[in-house]
This record gives structure tokens, sequence and C-alpha cells, in this order.
């Protein structure tokens, strides 16, 4: 049977499609104020709709429900829903495999990742002739002291080792045009690591300071210390040689 094409009609094709790619692990709690919060901010940007696309990474709670209930009513909410976990890398290239956006997002679900700055992202490369607007973490207040411990220390390993750009405060939470998302995809790497992927296809980035909040709920740590794949420093040491 021939797979059903989703088909835009001329009205919808002069509105650009943003894709908000959504990695999620034991989000339960934290993906209804997420998905109000972001769809209210998409909703502000004039010319731009949206879709979700949620990628539920072996989670453990109620996630794979909650999203079953997020896109029943709502048809721009898609997800895909992994075995078992298989870390926020994974969840991301997946999330970015499926996404038909003219512009790519990608937004942690538990709202660190300031909506808000959506509108600001878009008009960035729509405007003013950037291929990338990214978020840039000006501070870790509220943040587990051993999380960002590890985390200031990775980066500083890898910025000495590898010689690209991804300082600490440099996240994924970035919005990229369609060519820069396929450059990202036809990078085929099996251990993936995607701050080091956005810093090394070499796009013009404009990066917007913002301050770190709180979790919504959940915790993160098991997460967040699978989407750290030391494996790849060699990789792009060997690559920037």
């Amino acid at each position: 049977m021939k797979e059903k094409e989703t088909v835009r009609t001329e009205k919808e094709t002069s509105v650009d499609l943003i894709s908000i790619i959504v990695p999620c692990y034991n989000e339960e709690k934290s993906l209804p104020a997420f998905y109000r919060a972001t769809a209210e901010a998409v909703g502000k940007i004039r010319g731009a709709d949206c879709e979700f696309i949620f990628v539920d990474d072996g989670s453990q709670d109620r996630t794979p429900h909650i999203l079953q209930d997020l896109s029943r009513p709502d048809s721009r909410c898609r997800f895909l829903s992994f075995s078992r976990n298989f870390g926020k890398e994974a969840a991301m290239y997946a999330g970015l495999q499926n996404a038909s956006g003219d512009y790519c997002v990608f937004m942690d679900a538990d709202l660190q990742h300031p909506p808000e700055l959506l509108n600001e992202m878009y008009h960035t490369i729509k405007e003013d002739g950037y291929d990338c607007c990214a978020g840039l973490r000006e501070d870790r207040q509220g943040e587990n002291r051993l999380r960002s411990f590890l985390s200031r220390s990775f980066y500083h390993i890898i910025g000495k080792t590898c010689g690209l750009d991804m300082g600490d405060g440099k996240g994924d939470f970035r919005m990229m045009n369609r060519t820069m998302a396929d450059s990202v995809l036809e990078l085929k790497e099996y251990n993936r690591y995607m701050k080091g992927i956005f810093s090394f296809v070499g796009f013009d980035t404009k990066w917007i300071p913002f301050h770190n909040v709180e979790r919504t709920a959940g915790l993160c740590f098991c997460f967040y210390m699978r989407s750290i794949p030391i494996d790849t420093i060699p990789l792009f040491h060997k690559a920037a040689a």
C-alpha cells in the first residue's frame, strides 16, 4: 500500500512551517504545560505555523499516553516511540529525520528552553540572513550541582580537544533553516553528538542569551548522562585536525 502523503494546500504553502522537535524521557508531568506554552508562543508568530514532533525515548512513566492524548485533538502533534532508552542524541536525530518544516527547532520538554524566544529566532533567520538562531544560556541557576559540574567539565574537555565552538551555555535549543537541517542529516555517524555536528557543519548562527530556570517537573540526570557520547570526541578531534 502506498504511504499516505501530507498535502499542503496553496494557502498553507504561503505560510512557513516550523517543526518543533522534542525529545522526551519520563516527562509526564511537564508535557502538558510545555505543549500549552509552546503552542501559545508559536500562535503569535506571524507568517508561520508549526508541527510538534515528540520523540519518546523509552520512558518508564505515562509519557507515551500523554503524547497520545495531545495528538488526538491536534493534528499538528505527532510522536515516535523508541523500544528502549537510546539517549537524547538518537531522539533528536529521529525527530529531525521526520521533520517536514521549512525551519526546525530543538526544545526540551521541561520548559528550560523559553518558548517566547521562538518568535525572535524565526524572524532572525527569516529576515536577518542567518542560517541558525540558538539560545545561549547565561547561567545555571536552579540546576543540579553535579550536572553543572559534569557539563562544564565536558565542554572544557571537548573544546580543548576538538577546537569546535561548543562553549558552556551553547546547547541544543536552536532553530535552523531547511538547508542546515539537511546538512546535519547528511552526516551519518553512528555515535552522534549533535552540538558538535551543529558546530562542524559551519552555518552562520546568531546567539540569543537567556537565563536558566528550574525544570517544571521530572528528573533529568539519567537522560542527560546518555546524551554525552564520550566516544565521539576522537572523531571530532580527527575531523578538526
